[in-house]
């Protein structure tokens, strides 16, 4: 576990673990194939790194935006899912920007049927601020009513809350250049860290899983869009909790989004 395979991908004359290939297939795949330097500076050390730490088992999906040639692309997820755009999402250096309720991605993620890493006592949520922080809006997220387990990463912090998993209002200050997650490791702990170092700790008891999708960029609740960041997002992620080394985690994806 957390080796990387020795089987031999070739392509273009370059041996490519299989973790990597499966990545450069995923957006061949897709009609997107990644060129030969976002391979090699990026992709590769990028996801051989996650490896050799143990993290990539972890990992549900991973998005791409800031640093990644083109739109189009910042949308093929590395491990399965390719999400879809609502309305008109601005890219750009700092990657996804201009969220609105009727300008937003679609992930593709339902929690209570993808059936990967991501469980009820067993969750992570991440994305990456590149510029404009702010509080009190959901920067990736699913919300339902009811005896469930919303899941909400917003800029903010935590807001405590029978059945709920969320990041919300003010809390620890947040700077550009970011990585936030959120995770849930048993029935009664949740944790975020910034930057890989654990910033809240409160005790909120787990519910169920969401039946809705997890949007990016603005709040999925009950199939409504609502709660839209401003900030700016360098990649998002949905995932598992427990054995995640976080610190390595975040310096894997900061070196990404260099």
């Amino acid at each position: 576990m957390g080796l990387i395979k020795t089987i031999a991908m070739m392509k273009g004359g370059v041996t490519y673990s299989a973790e990597v290939q499966a990545v450069i297939n995923r957006f061949i795949a897709a009609g997107q194939p990644l060129t030969q330097t976002e391979i090699t500076t990026k992709v590769q050390p990028f996801v051989d790194g996650m490896v050799a730490d143990g993290n990539w088992q972890y990992i549900d999906e991973f998005w791409w935006s800031k640093g990644i040639e083109t739109k189009a692309k910042s949308f093929v997820g590395f491990k399965s899912l390719i999400a879809t755009e609502v309305g008109t999402v601005t890219f750009g250096a700092d990657g996804w920007s201009g969220f609105t309720t009727s300008d937003f991605i679609k992930s593709g993620y339902i929690p209570s049927s993808f059936g990967g890493q991501f469980t009820l006592n067993n969750a992570m949520l991440g994305a990456y601020f590149t510029a404009s922080p702010q509080n009190n809006a959901t920067v990736i997220g699913t919300q339902e009513t009811g005896a469930v387990h919303p899941a909400r990463l917003s800029s903010g912090a935590l807001a405590q809350g029978l059945n709920t998993f969320n990041l919300v209002s003010a809390g620890t200050a947040l700077t550009i250049d970011s990585l936030k997650t959120y995770i849930r490791l048993d029935s009664t702990h949740n944790y975020e860290y910034i930057n890989g170092a654990l910033t809240l700790s409160p005790g909120l008891a787990s519910g169920g899983l969401s039946t809705y999708e997890i949007y990016i960029g603005c709040l999925n609740n009950n199939g409504a869009a609502s709660s839209s960041t401003t900030s700016n997002i360098g990649c998002a992620l949905i995932g598992a909790a427990v054995g995640v080394d976080q610190a390595k985690l975040n310096s894997r994806i900061a070196t990404l989004l260099s």
